[in-house]
């Protein structure tokens, strides 16, 4: 499913209260899902010293990643097309010299299907 990070500028926000916007982002994706549109709340990263939040969702489309920000009330700037990675996704790192520089090209390992429980 494609994912989307959503970006936040949140001057005067209290951090003590990014539990409760996190929450309702989770909340009204599961409501808007069980209306048939796929769509799931995954992580935020808050940062204080630009008062900016980035919240991570998977859907199944732009539009229903916007439709959950407009239900749970919790304003944002603007939605980014995003790629996920996690280090257990990276096994190496090569460099690559070109004209005099190193560049970093990243290994990423092959998707193994889930296990199943």
């Amino acid at each position: 499913m494609p994912q989307y990070m959503v970006e936040r500028h949140l001057p005067g926000f209290p951090p003590d209260q990014l539990p409760g916007a996190a929450a309702a982002a989770k909340e009204k994706s599961a409501e808007i899902s069980s209306e048939g549109q796929d769509v799931r709340y995954l992580r935020s990263t808050y940062v204080p010293e630009g008062e900016k939040c980035f919240c991570l969702f998977e859907g199944v489309h732009r539009e229903v990643v916007e439709e959950v920000q407009h239900r749970a009330g919790v304003p944002f700037e603007k939605i980014h097309d995003a790629a996920f990675l996690t280090a257990d996704d990276v096994y190496g790192l090569r460099g690559l010299a070109q004209g005099g520089r190193t560049r970093f090209k990243m290994i990423l390992r092959p998707s193994r299907p889930k296990r199943r429980r």
